[in-house]
């Protein structure tokens, strides 16, 4: 059986130096298949869950937001996403017609 999650690495510098040291570690677990992750301008986090067929937040302070996107979008299998430029979200994702 696979854990999956994600981890999110803070790190921070050594002072005096230019060697990157980490801060801690945030492990997230709620996902069934995490396949894309992006960062947007306020720091949220986005997660493209394959297994759950959501596109989830989670905030810049480490709480877990609603999901933004799921089979209410006809969104079926994300398996990634990105911000633009432009602010708008792009997700990658499979459908399967029946």
């Amino acid at each position: 059986m696979h854990n999956k999650h994600i981890k999110k690495y803070n790190l921070g510098q050594l002072e005096g130096t230019d060697k990157a040291i980490l801060i801690n570690l945030v492990f997230y677990t709620r996902f069934a298949e995490p396949y894309g992750v992006t960062v947007d301008s306020t720091g949220t986090v986005l997660v493209a869950d394959y297994g759950n067929n959501v596109v989830t937040t989670i905030a810049a302070d480490d709480q877990f937001l609603s999901p933004i996107l799921s089979m209410q979008h006809d969104l079926k299998f994300p398996t990634c996403v990105v911000c633009a430029p432009d602010g708008k979200l792009l997700v990658s994702f499979f459908f399967y017609f029946t």
